[in-house]
């Protein structure tokens, strides 16, 4: 790759150096002494400044009143830069704390939480901080999202963090980087690196067409290009004046068609080359990439995923089945495939017969835990009915139960039941979950009467209670589905539990929150109301996670499962 040692603008743009700022910490300190909203309080509620950050910086919902009335883009706004401002100030204490995972966690705002915002925020304060690590953290921004949003921080940066800044117009900004990229070392190396990722990216991904052009239908190629060249061709205003704002085309076609390779560049003037460079990198670059990019995410979609190849081949007989192999919301995905229903069956079935051995080896598992299934969401769709994760962990938890509770599940109502699960295989046992009556309140004492009368009724021994109850919900809020305050209902359903004997046996309330397993996590400050833990937000991390300690998740185990997955690990601390 040839050197690149300087960054100009198009020559049709005069450039006004004036206009630009020459002390950068001072203009971010400008900045940022423009902020006006309260941030959340600052007193940490774990000792850990890392867990204050995780569970507190949080996207604002663009909806209140359980999901109904949409609220005000000033509210959204406001929200949004008091938790930006709380991040600037928690950001410090959280690296002298943990480094390592203080940047897991800014990351994990660009992966599970989607709070974009939030995430340019902490890139801005780890440009300023700590620029050796971002530096070198660059190019695993892909992993998390697309690369587009390298070419972001580099804007940021220019505005200083100020998001919320009107655009200023295009000269303006190009002047700003030109000035930055020349007074400004870390800004330099930053800038640099960032070009240099697209450039070889675009580079393989031409040669990776080459191939694919050349092949034969029957040549199987699974070499994938990236989305660089989609980054370079957003198409609304906003992306288009960042695009141009840090002359990322300009940049790009230097260093792909840089004059001194090619002698047809090399007598023509500076605006001639900037022109005919711009002109060969969209045409023989960009726009044939993004199409096979486009191409190639819709074959991915019809490709065959890791659990259906998976199940094909057990069903096949060319792999044996692992209990631990699919987590039991994806093995309900197939529960309605006539293909492979089956085999879907059997894998749910040595999944509950492991569990149910490691049980009695000592492992903590779901047995004595009940249900309360509401979700309040129609069922997803998978040709046919895609089981979402509510009714794999309620059929779980039932069938991992021993007598008198095994089977067993409450509806979420205002005059719940204990029902028994009725039917002959997944599906049917899924649909009549999935069809018991719901209302938008819960009785916590009628909960609580159901299971206390079991109890009597059997004459159980304390050990045998239930021990947890987990509330499954799609949005509801804990302190929104009972008509009566929690302290009113927990001291009622004491006493009543102590009157029949069952006074150290008091069921714990596990309330989870699961929105959905396609948005963002969002989770919440743990209960402080006695008897009672939290839950909210959804991933495959966190259910196997709630699966290997039986049901028992404290905040720092919340935290860690949302920053646990490979992806993570590339991240590294440099200064």
């Amino acid at each position: 790759m040839a050197p690149y040692t300087t960054l100009a603008g198009p020559p049709e743009l005069i450039r006004d150096r004036f206009v630009v700022a020459n002390n950068f910490e001072n203009e971010a300190a400008a900045a940022a002494a423009t902020t006006t909203m309260r941030p959340p309080n600052l007193f940490p509620i774990y000792g850990n400044p890392c867990l204050d950050l995780f569970f507190k910086v949080v996207k604002p919902s663009e909806y209140k009143d359980f999901g109904v009335k949409e609220k005000k883009i000033s509210e959204i706004k406001a929200e949004v830069e008091a938790s930006c401002t709380y991040l600037k100030q928690m950001l410090s204490l959280a690296w002298s704390h943990n480094p390592l995972t203080t940047l897991k966690l800014i990351f994990n705002l660009l992966d599970e939480k989607s709070f974009y915002q939030a995430f340019h925020t902490a890139a801005v304060w780890l440009h300023h901080n700590h620029p050796k690590t971002l530096l070198c953290n660059v190019p695993n921004i892909e992993l998390f999202h697309c690369l587009f949003f390298p070419v972001e921080i580099l804007y940021r940066l220019l505005e200083d963090g100020d998001q919320h800044r009107r655009m200023e117009p295009l000269a303006k900004m190009i002047n700003k980087a030109v000035e930055r990229y020349e007074h400004d070392p870390d800004y330099h190396l930053l800038y640099d690196q960032v070009m240099d990722l697209f450039v070889e990216h675009l580079k393989s991904d031409i040669q990776i067409l080459k191939r694919k052009w050349k092949q034969s239908d029957d040549i199987n190629d699974d070499a994938q290009v990236s989305d660089a060249a989609n980054s370079c061709l957003f198409s609304n205003s906003q992306d288009v004046h960042i695009i141009r704002s840090v002359l990322l085309w300009e940049t790009i076609a230097r260093k792909v068609f840089p004059r001194e390779s090619y002698p047809e560049y090399q007598h023509l003037e500076e605006a001639d080359y900037m022109s005919k460079i711009r002109d060969r990198l969209r045409k023989e670059v960009l726009v044939p990439l993004n199409k096979a990019e486009r191409s190639q995410c819709s074959n991915r979609s019809r490709k065959a995923g890791a659990d259906e190849t998976y199940l094909k081949e057990v069903k096949a007989d060319k792999c044996k089945i692992e209990a631990d192999a699919l987590l039991p919301h994806k093995i309900l995905a197939f529960a309605d495939d006539p293909n492979l229903q089956k085999v879907a069956e059997l894998q749910w079935k040595t999944m509950v017969e492991d569990m149910k051995r490691q049980g009695k080896n000592g492992k903590k598992t779901l047995s004595n835990c009940l249900a309360v299934y509401d979700d309040d969401s129609e069922f997803h769709f998978r040709q046919g009915i895609r089981m979402d994760a509510s009714v794999a962990l309620t059929l779980l938890m039932s069938e991992l139960n021993e007598e008198p509770w095994k089977g067993k599940v409450i509806n979420f109502s205002e005059s719940p039941q204990l029902h028994f699960i009725q039917g002959n295989n997944l599906m049917n046992k899924c649909e009549f979950v999935s069809n018991m009556h719901k209302d938008q309140n819960l009785d916590f004492q009628k909960v609580f009467d159901l299971i206390l009368e079991v109890a009597v009724n059997e004459n159980l021994k304390p050990e045998q209670m239930i021990k947890k109850v987990f509330v499954l919900t799609e949005y509801k809020h804990f302190e929104d589905v009972s008509n009566n305050s929690w302290k009113t209902d927990y001291e009622a359903i004491q006493s009543k539990f102590k009157e029949k004997g069952y006074g150290t046996a008091v069921p714990h309330i596990v309330f989870w929150r699961f929105e959905s397993l396609h948005h963002e996590s969002r989770p919440v400050m743990p209960s402080t109301e006695p008897g009672v833990t939290l839950l909210s937000g959804l991933s495959s991390n966190l259910i196997k996670l709630f699966l290997e300690n039986g049901g028992e998740i404290g905040p720092d185990q919340f935290m860690e499962s949302a920053i646990s997955s490979k992806k993570f690990q590339k991240l590294v601390v440099v200064d």
